[in-house]
Protein backbone atom coordinates (compact mmCIF):
# COMPACT_ATOMS: atom_id res chain seq x y z
CA UNK A 1 0.00 0.00 0.00
CA UNK A 2 1.29 3.47 -0.91
CA UNK A 3 1.50 5.89 1.99
CA UNK A 4 0.37 9.52 1.79
CA UNK A 5 3.90 10.83 1.41
CA UNK A 6 4.60 8.37 -1.42
CA UNK A 7 1.41 9.39 -3.21
CA UNK A 8 2.39 13.06 -3.06
CA UNK A 9 5.77 12.26 -4.61
CA UNK A 10 4.08 10.26 -7.38
CA UNK A 11 1.74 13.16 -8.14
CA UNK A 12 4.68 15.56 -8.42
CA UNK A 13 6.57 13.19 -10.74
CA UNK A 14 3.49 12.92 -12.96
CA UNK A 15 3.33 16.68 -13.17
CA UNK A 16 6.94 17.34 -14.10
CA UNK A 17 7.12 14.47 -16.59
CA UNK A 18 4.49 16.08 -18.82
CA UNK A 19 6.03 18.15 -21.63
CA UNK A 20 4.23 21.45 -22.33
CA UNK A 21 3.29 21.85 -25.98
CA UNK A 22 5.49 24.95 -26.34
CA UNK A 23 8.60 22.88 -25.63
CA UNK A 24 7.75 20.59 -28.56
CA UNK A 25 6.10 22.91 -31.10
CA UNK A 26 8.24 25.88 -32.17
CA UNK A 27 5.26 27.75 -33.67
CA UNK A 28 3.42 27.67 -30.33
CA UNK A 29 6.57 28.67 -28.49
CA UNK A 30 7.20 31.66 -30.76
CA UNK A 31 3.58 32.81 -30.50
CA UNK A 32 3.68 32.61 -26.69
CA UNK A 33 7.05 34.34 -26.56
CA UNK A 34 5.73 37.18 -28.72
CA UNK A 35 2.81 37.50 -26.31
CA UNK A 36 5.31 37.86 -23.44
CA UNK A 37 7.14 40.55 -25.40
CA UNK A 38 3.94 42.48 -26.13
CA UNK A 39 2.21 42.02 -22.76
CA UNK A 40 5.15 42.03 -20.34
CA UNK A 41 8.07 43.52 -22.32
CA UNK A 42 10.11 40.30 -22.28
CA UNK A 43 13.72 41.07 -23.15
CA UNK A 44 16.23 42.42 -23.82
CA UNK A 45 16.89 40.83 -27.21
CA UNK A 46 20.63 40.53 -26.53
CA UNK A 47 21.35 40.51 -22.77
CA UNK A 48 25.10 40.84 -23.39
CA UNK A 49 24.64 44.46 -24.56
CA UNK A 50 24.23 47.36 -22.14
CA UNK A 51 20.50 47.86 -22.98
CA UNK A 52 20.39 51.00 -20.83
CA UNK A 53 16.93 52.16 -21.93
CA UNK A 54 15.46 48.72 -21.27
CA UNK A 55 16.83 48.52 -17.71
CA UNK A 56 15.96 52.12 -16.89
CA UNK A 57 12.34 51.36 -17.90
CA UNK A 58 12.34 48.22 -15.73
CA UNK A 59 13.69 50.21 -12.79
CA UNK A 60 10.97 52.83 -13.21
CA UNK A 61 8.30 50.13 -13.40
CA UNK A 62 9.39 48.61 -10.07
CA UNK A 63 10.23 52.02 -8.56
CA UNK A 64 13.92 51.23 -8.16
CA UNK A 65 17.22 51.79 -9.96
CA UNK A 66 18.26 50.20 -13.23
CA UNK A 67 21.17 48.48 -11.46
CA UNK A 68 18.82 46.75 -9.02
CA UNK A 69 16.40 45.92 -11.84
CA UNK A 70 19.24 44.12 -13.66
CA UNK A 71 19.37 41.62 -10.79
CA UNK A 72 15.77 40.48 -11.43
CA UNK A 73 16.12 37.99 -14.27
CA UNK A 74 14.12 35.02 -15.52
CA UNK A 75 16.78 32.80 -13.94
CA UNK A 76 15.71 33.90 -10.44
CA UNK A 77 11.97 34.24 -11.13
CA UNK A 78 9.59 31.92 -9.26
CA UNK A 79 7.76 31.17 -12.52
CA UNK A 80 10.97 29.91 -14.21
CA UNK A 81 10.93 26.10 -14.27
CA UNK A 82 14.33 24.42 -14.48
CA UNK A 83 13.65 20.94 -13.17
CA UNK A 84 15.61 18.13 -14.80
CA UNK A 85 12.36 16.85 -16.33
CA UNK A 86 11.55 20.22 -17.85
CA UNK A 87 15.06 20.57 -19.22
CA UNK A 88 14.65 17.11 -20.77
CA UNK A 89 11.41 18.29 -22.39
CA UNK A 90 13.19 21.33 -23.83
CA UNK A 91 16.06 19.19 -25.12
CA UNK A 92 13.59 16.72 -26.63
CA UNK A 93 11.92 19.57 -28.50
CA UNK A 94 15.32 20.57 -29.85
CA UNK A 95 15.84 17.01 -31.14
CA UNK A 96 17.95 15.93 -28.12
CA UNK A 97 21.64 15.09 -28.55
CA UNK A 98 24.76 16.93 -27.48
CA UNK A 99 23.82 19.98 -29.55
CA UNK A 100 20.49 20.36 -27.74
CA UNK A 101 22.20 20.14 -24.34
CA UNK A 102 24.71 22.78 -25.41
CA UNK A 103 21.92 25.11 -26.61
CA UNK A 104 20.03 24.76 -23.32
CA UNK A 105 23.17 25.45 -21.28
CA UNK A 106 24.28 28.41 -23.42
CA UNK A 107 20.83 30.06 -23.27
CA UNK A 108 20.27 29.01 -19.64
CA UNK A 109 16.85 27.82 -20.80
CA UNK A 110 13.90 27.17 -18.52
CA UNK A 111 10.13 27.20 -18.96
CA UNK A 112 8.02 30.24 -18.14
CA UNK A 113 4.96 29.10 -16.20
CA UNK A 114 3.24 32.46 -16.66
CA UNK A 115 3.46 32.82 -20.44
CA UNK A 116 4.13 29.17 -21.39
CA UNK A 117 7.27 29.33 -23.51
CA UNK A 118 10.97 28.41 -23.43
CA UNK A 119 12.64 31.29 -21.65
CA UNK A 120 16.28 32.45 -21.60
CA UNK A 121 17.54 32.90 -18.05
CA UNK A 122 19.35 36.20 -18.63
CA UNK A 123 16.23 37.98 -19.85
CA UNK A 124 13.33 39.27 -17.74
CA UNK A 125 9.80 40.65 -18.01
CA UNK A 126 7.29 42.82 -16.15
CA UNK A 127 5.70 39.74 -14.54
CA UNK A 128 8.91 38.80 -12.66
CA UNK A 129 8.15 37.07 -9.34
CA UNK A 130 10.68 36.83 -6.52
CA UNK A 131 11.77 33.39 -5.35
CA UNK A 132 12.97 31.27 -8.29
CA UNK A 133 14.01 29.38 -10.18
CA UNK A 134 12.01 26.19 -9.56
CA UNK A 135 14.37 23.21 -9.50
CA UNK A 136 14.21 19.53 -8.54
CA UNK A 137 14.88 20.52 -4.94
CA UNK A 138 11.75 22.71 -4.89
CA UNK A 139 9.62 19.94 -6.39
CA UNK A 140 10.70 17.50 -3.71
CA UNK A 141 10.07 20.14 -1.05
CA UNK A 142 6.52 20.57 -2.36
CA UNK A 143 6.09 16.84 -2.02
CA UNK A 144 6.74 16.88 1.71
CA UNK A 145 5.77 20.37 2.90
CA UNK A 146 2.62 20.73 4.96
CA UNK A 147 3.09 17.18 6.28
CA UNK A 148 3.00 17.18 10.08
CA UNK A 149 5.75 15.25 11.84
CA UNK A 150 3.95 13.33 14.58
CA UNK A 151 7.05 13.51 16.78
CA UNK A 152 6.97 17.31 16.96
CA UNK A 153 5.28 19.11 19.86
CA UNK A 154 1.85 20.43 18.93
CA UNK A 155 2.30 24.03 20.08
CA UNK A 156 0.04 26.75 18.67
CA UNK A 157 2.98 28.19 16.73
CA UNK A 158 3.90 24.82 15.25
CA UNK A 159 0.34 24.00 14.19
CA UNK A 160 -0.32 27.39 12.56
CA UNK A 161 -1.49 26.94 8.96
CA UNK A 162 -0.02 29.10 6.20
CA UNK A 163 -3.00 30.34 4.17
CA UNK A 164 -1.01 32.18 1.50
CA UNK A 165 -0.52 30.43 -1.83
CA UNK A 166 2.83 29.11 -3.14
CA UNK A 167 4.74 30.79 -5.96
CA UNK A 168 3.34 28.60 -8.75
CA UNK A 169 -0.25 29.52 -7.81
CA UNK A 170 0.67 33.21 -7.56
CA UNK A 171 2.11 33.03 -11.08
CA UNK A 172 -1.07 31.35 -12.33
CA UNK A 173 -3.27 34.03 -10.78
CA UNK A 174 -1.13 36.81 -12.27
CA UNK A 175 -1.48 35.40 -15.77
CA UNK A 176 -5.22 34.87 -15.26
CA UNK A 177 -5.67 38.47 -14.16
CA UNK A 178 -3.73 39.73 -17.19
CA UNK A 179 -5.95 37.72 -19.54
CA UNK A 180 -9.07 38.81 -17.65
CA UNK A 181 -8.11 42.45 -18.15
CA UNK A 182 -7.69 41.71 -21.87
CA UNK A 183 -11.30 40.45 -22.01
CA UNK A 184 -10.71 36.68 -22.25
CA UNK A 185 -12.62 35.63 -19.13
CA UNK A 186 -16.17 35.55 -20.53
CA UNK A 187 -19.45 36.63 -18.92
CA UNK A 188 -19.80 33.94 -16.24
CA UNK A 189 -16.90 35.07 -14.04
CA UNK A 190 -17.98 36.29 -10.59
CA UNK A 191 -16.25 39.27 -8.91
CA UNK A 192 -15.25 37.16 -5.90
CA UNK A 193 -13.06 34.96 -8.10
CA UNK A 194 -11.20 38.01 -9.41
CA UNK A 195 -10.82 39.42 -5.89
CA UNK A 196 -9.38 36.14 -4.59
CA UNK A 197 -7.05 35.93 -7.60
CA UNK A 198 -5.72 39.38 -6.75
CA UNK A 199 -5.05 38.18 -3.20
CA UNK A 200 -3.18 35.18 -4.62
CA UNK A 201 -1.13 37.35 -6.98
CA UNK A 202 -0.25 39.74 -4.14
CA UNK A 203 0.85 36.91 -1.85
CA UNK A 204 -1.95 37.59 0.64
CA UNK A 205 -3.57 34.89 2.74
CA UNK A 206 -6.79 33.34 1.44
CA UNK A 207 -9.74 32.60 3.66
CA UNK A 208 -10.25 29.09 5.02
CA UNK A 209 -13.47 28.94 3.02
CA UNK A 210 -11.60 29.68 -0.22
CA UNK A 211 -9.03 26.96 0.46
CA UNK A 212 -11.86 24.46 0.99
CA UNK A 213 -13.40 25.44 -2.35
CA UNK A 214 -10.24 25.18 -4.49
CA UNK A 215 -9.87 21.41 -4.76
CA UNK A 216 -13.56 20.64 -5.46
CA UNK A 217 -13.72 23.49 -8.00
CA UNK A 218 -10.68 22.18 -9.87
CA UNK A 219 -12.11 18.66 -9.80
CA UNK A 220 -15.31 19.92 -11.47
CA UNK A 221 -13.66 22.17 -14.04
CA UNK A 222 -10.43 20.39 -15.00
CA UNK A 223 -12.27 18.91 -17.99
CA UNK A 224 -12.65 22.45 -19.36
CA UNK A 225 -8.96 22.31 -20.26
CA UNK A 226 -9.75 19.59 -22.82
CA UNK A 227 -11.35 22.28 -24.98
CA UNK A 228 -8.10 24.28 -25.19
CA UNK A 229 -6.40 23.73 -28.56
CA UNK A 230 -2.73 24.68 -28.78
CA UNK A 231 -2.23 28.28 -27.67
CA UNK A 232 -5.98 29.06 -27.69
CA UNK A 233 -7.27 31.15 -24.78
CA UNK A 234 -10.70 30.12 -23.53
CA UNK A 235 -12.86 31.37 -20.67
CA UNK A 236 -12.36 27.99 -18.99
CA UNK A 237 -8.58 28.37 -19.18
CA UNK A 238 -8.71 31.87 -17.70
CA UNK A 239 -10.95 30.67 -14.87
CA UNK A 240 -8.52 27.85 -14.07
CA UNK A 241 -5.64 30.32 -13.99
CA UNK A 242 -7.58 32.61 -11.65
CA UNK A 243 -8.16 29.68 -9.29
CA UNK A 244 -4.41 29.02 -9.21
CA UNK A 245 -4.62 25.88 -11.35
CA UNK A 246 -2.29 26.89 -14.18
CA UNK A 247 -2.80 26.14 -17.85
CA UNK A 248 -2.59 22.33 -17.95
CA UNK A 249 -4.20 19.38 -16.21
CA UNK A 250 -0.86 18.62 -14.59
CA UNK A 251 -0.58 22.08 -13.04
CA UNK A 252 -4.25 21.95 -12.02
CA UNK A 253 -3.67 18.67 -10.17
CA UNK A 254 -0.63 20.22 -8.52
CA UNK A 255 -2.74 23.10 -7.15
CA UNK A 256 -5.48 20.67 -6.15
CA UNK A 257 -3.03 18.52 -4.20
CA UNK A 258 -1.62 21.58 -2.47
CA UNK A 259 -5.10 22.79 -1.49
CA UNK A 260 -5.93 19.33 -0.14
CA UNK A 261 -2.87 19.45 2.12
CA UNK A 262 -3.82 22.90 3.42
CA UNK A 263 -7.35 21.71 4.21
CA UNK A 264 -5.95 18.61 5.95
CA UNK A 265 -3.85 20.83 8.21
CA UNK A 266 -6.84 23.08 8.90
CA UNK A 267 -8.85 20.03 9.95
CA UNK A 268 -6.05 18.91 12.25
CA UNK A 269 -6.17 22.19 14.15
CA UNK A 270 -9.87 21.87 14.99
Amino acid sequence: MIGDDDQIVMNQEEIINECPIATQDISVNLKNRLNAVEVANYGPMNPELSNNEFWIAKGELFKTTSEIAKQSRCANCAAFIQTSEMISCIEKGLDSGIEATAIVEKANFGYCEIFDFKCAGERTCDAWVFGGAITDTDIMQLAVEEVVDINEPESDEYRAVNLSVPAFMRASAKRGLALHEQGFSGDGLVPATVADARRMANGEALSENKWRKISPWIARHIVDLDAVQGDEITAGLVAMLLWGGGSSKASARRAQAYADRVVAKLDETK
